[in-house]
């Protein structure tokens, strides 16, 4: 077992739909649907390992979630090519490059890859 792992718990208003775009879209595995007292939930694989945890929920995020990537610029063509709309073109920030997308409750999400910027 990884103890590295790191999950990120995102509100959504719609679990089947977010399910759908997060496999079908994103390319997120699923890893397990739990059964919580009055809520679905699924949780998902990332690609760097860590876990999303998609939670049924009235409410959704207030600020942008975001994700990490080890390559950003990757993920921006897998997205586009899978036609996520609202998808934003890369970004090069201070803290790396970084795309920006909403999933279909209307989470904002931010894809970035982090980027040392300073000279060794």
């Amino acid at each position: 077992m990884d103890f590295e792992q790191k999950y990120k718990v995102v509100y959504v208003t719609d679990i089947r739909s977010s399910l759908d775009f997060f496999m079908k879209k994103v390319g997120l595995k699923k890893q397990e649907e739990l059964n919580i007292p009055g809520r679905d939930c699924a949780v998902l694989e990332m690609f760097n390992g860590d876990f999303l945890m998609l939670l049924q929920n009235e409410e959704l995020e207030t600020a942008p979630v975001v994700l990490y990537t080890d390559d950003c610029l990757r993920d921006h063509h897998r997205l586009k090519a899978g036609r996520v709309d609202g998808l934003t073109e890369p970004v090069y920030r201070a803290d790396g490059v970084a795309i920006e997308f909403p999933d279909p409750c209307g989470n904002r999400f931010v894809l970035l890859e982090e980027r040392d910027y300073t000279d060794a």
